[in-house]
Order: C-alpha cells, then sequence, then structure tokens
C-alpha cells in the first residue's frame, strides 16, 4: 500500500491534536514508519496510533500536551539492545 492510504487510518487521530507543530510532526514520524517498515500494519488501538505484525503490538505512540511518547514492544528493545 502507498503512504497516502495507510495514512487515512490515522485521520481522526490527527485531527484530534489541536497544536499544529504537534500534528505536523507526528504526520511526520508515522509516515516514516509506514515507509520504512511497510510489513508492519498501521492501526488505532486504545485511542493511540501504533503498527503490528500478525496481529502483535511492536510500536505505538501517543501524543500530549508537551510531548509524544513511543512505546515499543519489549522484543524490538532487546533487539536493539543485542544490536548496539
Amino acid at each position: 500500500m502507498e503512504i497516502i492510504t495507510e495514512m487515512k487510518v490515522f485521520e481522526k487521530y490527527l485531527e484530534s491534536i489541536e497544536n499544529l507543530t504537534h500534528k505536523e510532526r507526528t504526520k511526520d514520524i508515522l509516515k516514516w514508519v509506514i515507509k520504512e517498515y511497510p510489513q508492519l500494519n498501521p492501526k488505532i488501538a486504545w485511542n493511540q496510533p501504533m503498527f503490528t505484525k500478525h496481529d502483535t503490538y511492536i510500536i505505538g505512540f501517543s501524543v500530549s500536551k508537551n510531548h509524544l511518547a513511543v512505546s515499543p514492544e519489549l522484543a524490538g528493545i532487546n533487539y536493539f539492545l543485542v544490536k548496539c
């Protein structure tokens, strides 16, 4: 799928972000994940944008007033700890 189609999953979520700078930055990050990891499936769960593979949670994001939280799945953290 192309990025525009994949991003439709996140439209309502992005519309809910009031701060335009945060909205654009979040959009950029989600587009980057879609582009770099096309094997992941975008979805909204627990009112947050996230990506899954084979219905398994891989990474999620949430926006608050002052920051964007990134919540990777433990296996992903361990993978990068070993690689670094």
